[in-house]
C-alpha cells in the first residue's frame, strides 16, 4: 500500500508495475524476480475494503 500511496497508483497499475520492477520486488520482500502477478487486483480492493473498516483501523492506529 506504501509503494501504491507513494506514486499514486490504481490497484491495477501496482499490480502491473510489480510485475515489471525489480525495485518493487525487492521492497515488497521478494528474493527472485516473478512474472506472474502475486495477487488479483480484485484481491486488494477486498483488502482495502477489510483493513480500513473501523474496528480493523483502530486497532492499528488508536
Amino acid at each position: 500500500m506504501y509503494l501504491q500511496y507513494l506514486h499514486g497508483l490504481s490497484d491495477e497499475a501496482l499490480i502491473d508495475r510489480w510485475v515489471e520492477s525489480l525495485y518493487f520486488h525487492f521492497f515488497t520482500g521478494g528474493t527472485f524476480f516473478q512474472h506472474r502477478p502475486p495477487v488479483h487486483p480484485s484481491s486488494l480492493r477486498r483488502w482495502h475494503d477489510y483493513f480500513f473498516t473501523e474496528p480493523h483501523f483502530k486497532k492499528l492506529f488508536p
